[in-house]
């Protein structure tokens, strides 16, 4: 029973990866290039920890203090490994749609509470091996000695690191679920918790030389910190360094962690699931209805469909936290920003004309990651026959969910498209010509994703984050409006001589309300026939 258990939450969890509309299996191509697409990111992190493990291998590993090496580099493992299965954690374990279901079953609770954690452990163990593996082959090629302790601990460790990440991200989990179990509006705590360690996150990233710059000055201080306040750190860089009583212990202590936060979670499982204190009785009060228009109601509909998940509004919604932020810097640091400017115009005189086609290029990367739009159609999941019942036109609901993601997106975009563009001294004409290129690319980022959401959808999810995290139309969307914004930087840059910034941001402009002219013709006729047939 729990070989099956285990099985079935892996094929949640990366089944998407291999399947397609309706359960189907992807075709070649499709599965090679999610593959692909899945190895070029790894490669990228794989790439900046490499250099992080570099820098500190060099400075510790020769001078003695390889257990010091693994303890900050075991440190950020967790720290990435938690941060990365936080998000997850609390919808896989608890939160999952097939509650119900399952806990009908004749199923002890604690194994497919067990089950489920495995699913939430491979996917700790991935975000453990971007940072940790790194720092294992720097020590392997910097190592005086290796014996075979020394191969052989750090690998394992691998596998003890994920298995800390996972009762650390349980734990949490568990916080989140009592918290939102007597809450009413729990999404929008989740979101601002998540913002705030998103927010320290990209805080840390910016700042890494420094903070490297910073340990190296304070290793002493550093050692000793992690010989008492981190003891089992201190233990982890020992065990990494090939001490066998260190591995004993680090693997002792996570083991006992682990055991004590799969007894609990087992106990509460079932009290916390099936537990809705959040919902009052209320006594039903006669009052005045009132009219709606279809368009009306089906835009309301999706709009508390959003705002109810912390999921679908933090993965879909991303840019939009980045757009406020740039604009609100861009002001607070407006002086600075001008001087910048000021000081390349000088060594690139071109610099004020490509200017508004650089700022537009950056509230498309923006944008493009607000992919509102793409999985709304299969997040309908098997309710989906509700909506096909309902006496409303398949266009008005597709309609509905177009203009969820336009509004949404297009209120912060302008905003902050038409500060930073002040901030920059870019001209009137160079402002309205980028509000008018935003609007025209929100539109057209919307459209895509639906017609990407009815081409294919992932209809027989159990788990949100499947058609909102593992979604390759989502990626589509992101990198295909990336890769149009960096298009357009180039060629603002490479035609300066030939085309004026201002006619290239308004032929781009035209383009984009072609296309989009297009695609909505396609989602009123052919789109509104799919999903009807969905």
């Amino acid at each position: 029973m729990l070989k099956a258990l285990i099985k079935k939450q892996l094929m949640e969890l990366y089944g998407n990866y291999l399947q397609g509309k309706n359960g189907k299996r992807r075709s070649r191509k499709g599965v090679i290039g999610y593959a692909v697409l899945m190895i070029v990111l790894m490669l990228v992190l794989l790439g900046a920890f490499s250099a992080i493990s570099i820098g500190l291998g060099l400075a510790l590993i020769p001078s003695g203090n390889a257990w010091l090496f693994f303890s900050i580099l075991g440190l950020m493992a967790l720290v990435m490994g938690v941060f990365g299965d936080v998000f997850s954690t609390y919808s896989a374990l608890y939160h999952a749609k097939d509650n119900d279901f399952m806990l009908s079953l004749p199923i002890p609770p604690s194994k497919l509470l067990f089950a489920r954690m495995v699913a939430v452990y491979v996917t700790g163990l991935l975000y453990v091996t971007l940072v940790f593996l790194p720092a294992v082959i720097v020590y392997w090629v910097l190592a005086e000695s290796l014996t075979l302790c020394k191969i052989l601990f750090p690998v394992l460790l691998l596998f003890v690191i994920a298995f800390l990440v996972l009762a650390l991200s349980c734990i949490l989990g568990w916080v989140v679920a009592l918290i939102s179990a007597r809450l009413k509006n729990k999404s929008y705590i989740t979101v601002l918790l998540s913002v705030v360690l998103i927010a320290l996150y990209y805080v840390v990233y910016f700042r890494i030389n420094m903070l490297l710059q910073n340990i190296m000055q304070h290793l002493d201080a550093i050692a000793a910190t992690m010989q008492s306040a981190l003891y089992p750190f201190y233990q982890l860089g020992l065990a990494a360094d090939g001490n066998p009583l260190a591995m004993l212990i680090f693997t002792a202590m996570v083991g006992v962690l682990f055991a004590i936060v799969y007894v609990v979670l087992s106990r509460s499982f079932i009290r916390i699931v099936t537990t809705n204190r959040s919902e009052k009785k209320r006594v039903y009060k006669a009052t005045a209805a009132k009219a709606e228009s279809v368009q009306k109601a089906l835009y309301r509909k999706e709009a508390k469909r959003f705002t109810s998940s912390a999921t679908y509004m933090l993965n879909c919604g991303l840019g939009l936290m980045i757009t406020v932020v740039a604009a609100v810097a861009a002001v607070i640091k407006a002086g600075a920003v001008r001087d910048v400017v000021s000081e390349l115009a000088q060594n690139l005189p071109m610099l004020a004309e490509i200017l508004p086609s650089a700022l537009t290029a950056f509230m498309f990367m923006m944008i493009s990651m607000n992919t509102i739009s793409t999985p709304s159609v299969s997040l309908e999941g098997k309710q989906l026959w509700i909506l096909q019942s309902l006496p409303v036109e398949p266009r008005d609901v597709i309609a509905a969910k177009l203009r969820l993601h336009v509004i949404v997106n297009i209120v912060p975009a302008a905003v902050s498209a038409a500060v930073i563009g002040i901030v920059l001294q870019i001209g009137v004409i160079g402002i309205l010509l980028t509000l008018a290129a935003v609007a025209a690319f929100t539109v057209f980022t919307g459209q895509l994703g639906l017609m990407l959401g009815l081409r294919k959808p992932h209809l027989t999810w159990t788990n949100e984050t499947v058609p909102i995290k593992q979604n390759m139309n989502v990626l589509i969307v992101m990198f295909g409006g990336w890769v149009i914004a960096i298009a357009m930087g180039a060629g603002a840059y490479l035609l300066r001589n030939v085309l004026a910034g201002e006619i290239l941001l308004a032929a781009i402009t035209l383009v984009l309300a072609v296309l989009c002219l297009l695609m909505q013709r396609w989602l009123r006729g052919s789109g509104a026939r799919i999903f009807a047939a969905l």
